[in-house]
């Protein structure tokens, strides 16, 4: 089950990752975070029973800026934070 879920998610990570940095462009993100918070947020959408569509992944977006993401994103991805 998790070899095709990474084979879903790499499948769909690049054009899943262009709507995350247009979302997320207000936010101070290294180009290195983008695929790892892209990746965090596809795997949500799918564990909800959803897809990688362009609005399932906008709704994502909301929801992680919705309940201020970047500070526990950069708490769990970034020893330095």
């Amino acid at each position: 089950m998790d070899f095709l879920t990474n084979a879903l998610i790499e499948e769909h990570l690049e054009e899943c990752m262009e709507i995350v940095k247009e979302e997320m462009q207000d936010y101070y993100l290294d180009e290195d975070e983008y695929p790892i918070l892209t990746r965090e947020i596809m795997l949500t959408a799918q564990s909800a029973g959803g897809d990688f569509s362009e609005g399932n992944i906008r709704f994502y977006c909301d929801e992680y800026k919705k309940h201020n993401f970047l500070s526990r994103f950069k708490r769990m991805h970034d020893a330095n934070y």
